[in-house]
Formats: C-alpha cells, sequence, structure tokens
C-alpha cells in the first residue's frame, strides 16, 4: 500500500486493543447482541468508526492546510514581483542619472570657469610652462621641525659651556633661537618668490624681501655668536651677555672670538638658507600659479570622475536586474514545485481516503468475527457488508504558472532602457568633454 506521508497513520492492531473489539464483541456474541434482524450499526461499532473518524478528520485538516500553502505558491503573482524589481532597478539609475547629468553641468561649468581663470593667468603674467609641482604644506612642516630640531640641538651643545644647566639648558636657549632662525627664514622664503614675478613693483617686494632676510639672518646669526662668547664670560648673565653682544654688532665688528661661536653663527646661517630655500619650493616659484593650476586640475579631475561613477551605477542597476533574474527564477522552480506537490497531496489524499475505508471494514471485522464465533442466532445481515464513508470532494483547479517568456522579455527591455539612459549621459560627457567643448560656444 503507498505511504500516505502527511496523513496520520490508522493503526488496526493498536486500535482494536485500545477498544477491546475481540472482547467485545465476544460478550455481546454470547448474548446475540445485535439482535439478528438489527439493520443498523451497534454501539461498539459506532465506537470503531468514531475513532477512524477521529484520524479522517485529521487527515481532511493537513489536506485542506496543505492545499491553501501550494494553491498560494502556485498562483503567486510573480510577474508583479518581478515587474517590481525592475522598476526599482531602472527608477535607481534614472534618479542616479538625474543627479549625475546635474553634477556633470555643474562640474563642467565650473570647469570652463577654472580653466578660463587658468589661461587669463597665464596669459597676464606671461607664463608658458607648466606648473612646477612642489611637495607641498605637509612636507614643508616635516622639514621644518627637522631643521628646529636638528639646529636647537647643535645649538643646545654649544650653549652648554656657558649655562648653569649643562647640555639641558643649552638646548632650552637654543630651541627659541633655532626657532627665530628656522621661522623666519621659512616665511622670507615664501615671500622671495615675488621676484619672479611679471610685475615691476612686485619684483622689487621680492628683492627687498630677499635683501632683508640675508642681512636679518646674518645679523641675527652674528649676534647669537656674540651672544655664546659674553655668556662664557664669567658671572655674565644673560642681559649682560646680550648688551655686550650688541655692542659688538652696533660698533660693526661682527666677527665673533671663539671658534664654537663662528660654528654656530655658520650653522645658523646653513639652517636659515635650507629652511628658506625649502619654503621657496613647497610651492611653484611663481606666486598664485600653483594654486590656479591645482584648482584647474582638481576641478578637471571631478569631472573626469563622472563617466566612472555613472558606469558604476550602471553596472549596478544590471546587477540588481541580475539578480531580479535569477530570484524570479528560483520562483518559478517553487512554482513548479509546487505544482507537483499539489498533485501529490490530492493523490496520497486519495491513497488515505481509501484507507480509511479498509482499516474501519478491518476494525469491524475484528469486531464481528468475535461476535458471530460466540452467538446461537445468526448474524445480522449487515455484518457481511462494507462501511464506506461518504466521499469528499477535494477537486481545485489549478493554476498555470507565468510565462518564462513574457519574463525574459521583462529584463531585456529594461536593459535595453538602462543601457540607452547611459549611452545618451556618456554621449552628453564625451560630447562636452574638456577636448571639445574649448571649442565650443556656449549654449
Amino acid at each position: 500500500m503507498p505511504d500516505t506521508g502527511i496523513f496520520p497513520n490508522i493503526e488496526v492492531q493498536r486500535m482494536a486493543t485500545e477498544l477491546h473489539l475481540e472482547g467485545e464483541g465476544s460478550n455481546r456474541g454470547k448474548r446475540d447482541f445485535p439482535e439478528t434482524s438489527a439493520a443498523s450499526l451497534d454501539l461498539v461499532e459506532k465506537r470503531i468508526i468514531e475513532r477512524v473518524i477521529e484520524h479522517r478528520c485529521q487527515g481532511l485538516d493537513t489536506f485542506h492546510e496543505h492545499r491553501t500553502v501550494y494553491e498560494e505558491r502556485i498562483t503567486r503573482d510573480i510577474h508583479a514581483d518581478f515587474q517590481n524589481d525592475v522598476n526599482t532597478a531602472q527608477t535607481n539609475f534614472q534618479t542616479a542619472i538625474a543627479i549625475w547629468r546635474n553634477e556633470l553641468s555643474s562640474s563642467r561649468d565650473y570647469l570652463k570657469t577654472v580653466s578660463k581663470e587658468l589661461d587669463d593667468f597665464r596669459r597676464d603674467n606671461q607664463i608658458t610652462r607648466a606648473n612646477h609641482e612642489g611637495y607641498g604644506v605637509l612636507q614643508w612642516f616635516v622639514w621644518f621641525l627637522f631643521f628646529l630640531i636638528f639646529e636647537s640641538v647643535l645649538n643646545g651643545v654649544f650653549f652648554a659651556e656657558s649655562h648653569v644647566m649643562g647640555i639641558a639648558g643649552g638646548v632650552g636657549i637654543a630651541f627659541g633661537i633655532s626657532f627665530i632662525n628656522v621661522g623666519f627664514a621659512s616665511v622670507f622664503g615664501y615671500g622671495v618668490r615675488y621676484f619672479n614675478h611679471v610685475l615691476l613693483w612686485k619684483k622689487v617686494v621680492g628683492t627687498a624681501i630677499f635683501v632683508i632676510a640675508v642681512v636679518l639672518t646674518a645679523l641675527f646669526n652674528f649676534f647669537v655668536a656674540h651672544f655664546r662668547d659674553a655668556m662664557t664670560q664669567e658671572g655674565a648673565t644673560w642681559d649682560q651677555a646680550a648688551g655686550r653682544a650688541i655692542d659688538h654688532i652696533t660698533a660693526g665688528n661682527f666677527f665673533p672670538e671663539s671658534i664654537e661661536a663662528w660654528l654656530l653663527a655658520l650653522l645658523g646661517l646653513l639652517m636659515a638658507g635650507l629652511a628658506g630655500w625649502k619654503a621657496y619650493s613647497a610651492d611653484d616659484p611663481y606666486p598664485g600659479y600653483g594654486r590656479v593650476w591645482r584648482k584647474k586640475h582638481e576641478a578637471e579631475h571631478y569631472y573626469n570622475t563622472v563617466p566612472a561613477e555613472v558606469t558604476k551605477k550602471r553596472d549596478e542597476a544590471l546587477q540588481k536586474l541580475a539578480d531580479a533574474h535569477e530570484s524570479v527564477e528560483d520562483k518559478i522552480e517553487d512554482v513548479r514545485r509546487a505544482s507537483i506537490e499539489w498533485d501529490l497531496l490530492h493523490n496520497q489524499f486519495g491513497v488515505f481516503l481509501e484507507q480509511c475505508n479498509q482499516k474501519v471494514n478491518l476494525l469491524l471485522k475484528t469486531y464481528r468475527e468475535a461476535n458471530t464465533q460466540e452467538r446461537q442466532t445468526p448474524a445480522p445481515k449487515y455484518f457481511s457488508e462494507d462501511y464506506t464513508f461518504p466521499p469528499v470532494t477535494n477537486s481545485g483547479t489549478k493554476p498555470a504558472p507565468t510565462p518564462q517568456k513574457q519574463l525574459t522579455i521583462l529584463i531585456r527591455e529594461a536593459k535595453e532602457r538602462i543601457h540607452a539612459d547611459y549611452t545618451n549621459i556618456m554621449y552628453t560627457f564625451n560630447g562636452n568633454s574638456d577636448t571639445n567643448w574649448r571649442n565650443k560656444p556656449d549654449s
């Protein structure tokens, strides 16, 4: 007998034992019950049928529950689900296209503006060369710290002999001296770039800055050298040492007395010169040119990122369509499985109903045979008749799955629209790229 799977199993032997069918049949047979003339089932037979009906009702409930689930799976509107996924992918891409179209327009306009600014700057300042890319503010700051620390440590050694706290105190004095020396040299070095300017008065300013820088740096470092010599004299205070150093400078006596002071002065001049050079070369030597050049190329770089971003959005939209297509394929497969399971459910339900008829008659037979063996009178005629449960109408129309061809058309049309939108904006970009819009009048 085929397996009924999800339906309850009616165990004839266990049920016969629980209902004491053989004992009930023997006892009632000895008393000739039911009577020979009886035409309807007796109490024991009715209990048998009621017990089987309990299992039969469970099977009916199971059947209806499973059929409802299968019908929901089969009748699921796959087309609507897929259409929603397709619309979402298209809408998201079109929204991204609209955003990037605005970005393209605004970034193109900005690029035009800064390109014109660069062209005007080069024309006005008679520049025909490319920008001399400097190493930037960050690297200049690193060099500044290096010069500051390096000079502070070496100066500290020279001042160690003249300070009561030795090297630690010498480095403390030297740090302040080095900060002034390197700091002012850096400021002057950056300002000297105006010597390269096309305007005469700015050239004069740049030249003046250079002269002032050289004079002040020399005076400051020779003052420091005399200050160091004055500090070595016994009992000299800072104020006294500074006064003696100023007297030497104002008297025109620039050269210090000790070799250590000379080394201190030369070291200061070297560090000042290197710091000034690093500040000078941190950017293009023509004032303002590096800033305008970078501004234009940053705008150009941003403008040129539009195609990559649009391509990325297109690929994301196509991937969503591919995911949606894969998902709908899984749903179609689920519909196919549900259809098969729907058929199997009906087949199993038919087998289960037949088993109910068969097993209720086996139970009735167990009772009736025990009853007949003990009777003195003939058994009722209906003992030889099989019992049959009323038929159950389990018919249902199984819906047809959504045609695969229709979904294939949807995915193809969605891809075509996405590619058309992509081609349109890329045409807009290529038609207005940096190599083309320069020669086109503004619309």
